[in-house]
Parts: structure tokens; sequence; C-alpha cells
């Protein structure tokens, strides 16, 4: 989308996130856990509400600010990490250890989660649900 043509929230939102190293809207779109479809729209009729306090939560960039440019534009520290994405294999890694913490029975239902996501890898629902069991063991 054509910078002129793209609505200012979202040009403002893409500002803040280039400083924290997340450059383009497609990374944007991965930041927040929203699809790239989103983040077009946001092009075209302004950042929603919620995106903006996803990113007012993970920038500590105000979402009055980001919807319509109001002061003050930094309201608390970012939870956003600086740190690179870890690795394939780092991420492997972590999976795995996961999954040994599970019963067997969580363990294949895992197993399904992850099959499936590997055919729908942007599936927020397959996210949510292998998050959700992987985290059900953790005291």
């Amino acid at each position: 989308m054509n910078d002129r043509l793209r609505h200012e929230s979202l040009t403002r939102l893409l500002e803040v996130a280039a400083e924290h190293q997340v450059n383009g809207p497609a990374a944007l779109a991965r930041a927040l856990n929203e699809s790239d479809q989103v983040v077009t729209n946001w092009g075209r009729r302004g950042v929603s509400k919620v995106g903006a306090l996803n990113a007012q939560r993970l920038f500590g960039i105000s979402s009055t600010w980001i919807l319509n440019g109001t002061e003050p534009k930094v309201v608390a520290a970012p939870e956003f990490s600086s740190l690179p994405e870890p690795s394939l294999d780092a991420a492997i890694a972590r999976i795995a250890r996961a999954l040994d913490e599970l019963p067997d029975a969580a363990r294949e239902q895992a197993g399904s989660l992850l099959q499936a996501l590997s055919l729908a890898p942007d599936s927020k629902r397959l996210q949510a649900s292998l998050s959700t069991l992987l985290n059900s063991t953790k005291l």
C-alpha cells in the first residue's frame, strides 16, 4: 500500500514497531499475533481498538496516540524484547521439552495439534489450543 494512502494510525504504529526492529506490516502482524489481512485492513480503515491496545501492551505506546495522535505517546515500559526470535532448532527443543512433561493422552493430543498446525501454520485457533495444552501441565 502506498505510504501516503495508508491510514495515519497504521503509519504511527509502523513507526513505533520499527523502533523495536519490527519492520513492515507482515512483521507487525506476527508481533501482534494478527493476520496479514487484518494489518492490511488497518491501512485502509485505521488500527482497531483491540489492535491498538495490544500494541500498547507490546510496545508501551499509548493506544490513544496510535488511534488519533493524542499525547502522551509513551504510557509504560514495553513488554517487547529486542532479542531476536529464537531459531527453529531452539523452538523445536522448547516444544519437545514441553511435550515430555505432558501425560501420554495429552501428548497424543498435542501431536495431533502439531500435525494440524503443519498444514495450517497461521491458524490462531490451533496455536491457542496447543499453547493451552502445553501450559496446562505447568504448576
